[in-house]
């Protein structure tokens, strides 16, 4: 395995102590496999083992993965709850399949595979296609890929069965190839189209081989163009801002690479823009005090998270989709290319505009689902600089499906706002309206007009400008009116350092320093919004007719020489 993917399974496994293992085993010696987080692991360790590391972890990982295969059959549903089959078998196998190439128990391995092969997919599995549940959304991918994984290691896996699991989610490909979870969103795209190329890549050449590989194609120019300049997929809807999806994007990263033409200029770019995936994931992972989403408040805290996105099933989910990725390359060391500079949309489905000039990138939102998310500019990344120092998430309304710092619970992006006497409004949870013929792309100067309207029905004119070292944003309408400007504060270990005054906000934080400048007047309202990352002050660029904020970005060490 490459090393910079067995350097993620390494620290996602390394995350658990040995006495964590053995009260995660004792407690499914109690009460039985309750989700797949437990295989997961097992899976991990096993992966390392092949690998030729963490011997010291080989007795457990026998006990947990006789535990895994020994009650697969009757493990589809325990006390109400779904539980692993759906993932896990394709885990299982494949980590026994590197076992089996490394000579490794022989004998474990011939009686897991037994185990396995008599699993009746229509029986063992949650997630089954039938009359009454025709379309069970992208977990029926997950149980296609794990017969798939059957049918590669010769365990058996019905074809028919993955024909139907695939056939019921053909439907739900956009114009783009893209994938649409309910509420499409963005982390789902990428599991279920790198769920799309394990199963094309582990042999399956059923009857909609070619419609899954149709799609694939038709997403790769958006998959190069939806990467920031930090390596970080878009934001988006649920499961976001886990450590684990930069290793669906890596492998697409390495699917595209391995089947488009050699002289394909795209493996060049997607062969840079798997590096910078996995030198981001290395920028949480290598800091002290990282868990599985990307703050640092305590793992237990479930601040990032949604309920089902606790430590034990996400934080080893790292390790296994880096393992995926690992599994689709081929191993070919391809020449980098850099991107030209552009401005691209996904379909309405996803709602997204993303800008990037190659230091700077910016994603805007103009339909959120508010349940994550809220509408306007909800991302801006300056590369190498931490993501969250200008934004890297929108902060939601109160009540939202995950957990936040407590907060006044100030649904911020950077957008349109004014102020009356009873302080100020918000557009962020109206919709945007683009005129994309008014755009101008290039290294020099990225230009990009569109229209909102306010919660009362006024309308702005707005404006987003790159360039070389900064970031600009133009808001005009009537009265007093301008832009919101959330000011990090903390991500849950560190805070900011914060300076203001009228006309300038320097942020300084983790090595980089923020600094904000408008031609109007900076308004601290004293309110405040927080987000997956951490906490982000409340403050307004204000002046009569609208105004212009721009951010630089700058390291703090070159700041000082």
């Amino acid at each position: 395995m490459n090393e910079l993917y067995l350097d993620a399974v390494r620290r996602a496994v390394g995350a658990y102590s040995e006495a964590k293992i053995d009260e995660y085993i004792a407690d499914v010696e109690a009460g039985g496999i309750r989700e797949h987080g437990f295989a997961r692991l097992a899976a991990n360790i096993g992966t390392l083992i092949a690998n030729g590391e963490r011997k010291d972890l080989e007795s457990r990982f026998l006990r947990m993965t006789d535990l895994v295969c020994e009650t697969a059959e009757e493990a589809k549903i325990r006390n109400g709850k779904t539980v692993g089959n759906d993932f896990s078998v394709r885990e299982i196998c494949t980590c026994i399949e590197m076992l089996e190439k490394a000579g490794l128990m022989e004998k474990e391995t011939s009686e897991w595979k037994r185990l396995l092969a008599g699993l009746n997919p229509h029986v063992a599995y949650t997630k089954v296609v039938t009359d009454d549940d025709q379309h069970p959304n992208n977990w029926a991918m997950f149980v296609a890929a794990s017969e798939q994984a059957r049918r590669h290691l010769g365990i058996g896996g019905d074809e028919a069965f993955i024909d139907r699991q695939i056939e019921s989610q053909l439907s739900r490909f956009d114009e783009n190839g893209m994938y649409r979870d309910p509420h499409c969103p963005m982390v789902y795209d990428l599991v279920t189209r790198a769920l799309s190329a394990f199963i094309l890549s582990y042999g399956y050449n059923g009857k909609w081989a070619e419609e899954l590989r149709d799609n694939l194609l038709k997403s790769a120019d958006l998959t190069l163009m939806m990467q920031s300049v930090d390596g970080e997929i878009p934001f988006g809807g649920r499961s976001n801002q886990m450590l684990m999806t930069e290793g669906w994007y890596a492998a697409l990263c390495e699917y595209y690479i391995s089947v488009l033409p050699r002289d394909d200029r795209r493996r060049g770019l997607f062969a840079r823009n798997l590096k910078a995936a996995l030198a981001f994931t290395d920028y949480w992972t290598s800091r002290e005090g990282f868990t599985h989403v990307k703050n640092f408040y305590p793992a237990d805290s479930g601040i990032g998270c949604e309920g089902y996105a606790y430590f034990e099933k996400y934080m080893v989910t790292t390790g296994s989709v880096y393992t995926l990725a690992s599994l689709l390359s081929d191993g070919e060391d391809v020449s980098e290319f850099e991107k030209e500079p552009y401005i691209a949309a996904t379909s309405e489905d996803f709602h997204k505009i993303f800008l990037n000039n190659g230091k700077i990138f910016a994603e805007i939102e103009t339909n959120a689902d508010f349940n994550y998310d809220v509408n306007g500019i909800g991302r801006v990344h300056f590369k190498n600089a931490p993501p969250a120092l200008v934004l890297s998430v929108p902060c939601p309304l109160p009540g939202g499906r995950y957990r936040t710092e407590e907060s006044d619970g100030v649904p911020l992006s950077i957008c349109p706002v004014t102020m009356s006497v009873e302080g100020p409004e918000l557009c962020s949870l109206k919709g945007t309206k683009y005129d994309m013929s008014e755009m101008r792309e290039g290294r020099e100067q990225m230009f990009l007009s569109f229209e909102t309207m306010s919660p009362k029905g006024n309308e702005f004119f707005e404006s987003v400008l790159l360039n070389e070292d900064r970031f600009e944003y133009t808001v005009g309408g009537d009265g007093k009116c301008g832009a919101a400007v959330p000011v990090f504060l903390s991500d849950g270990k560190e805070s900011s350092e914060i300076i203001v005054s009228d006309r300038k906000i320097t942020v300084s934080y983790c090595g980089y320093s923020a600094v904000y400048e408008t031609d109007g007047i900076f308004v601290d309202t004293g309110l405040s919004g927080a987000n997956r990352n951490g906490k982000y002050g409340f403050f307004c660029a204000l002046a009569d007719g609208g105004v212009t904020l721009t951010i630089r970005v700058r390291s703090i060490s070159d700041v000082r020489n």
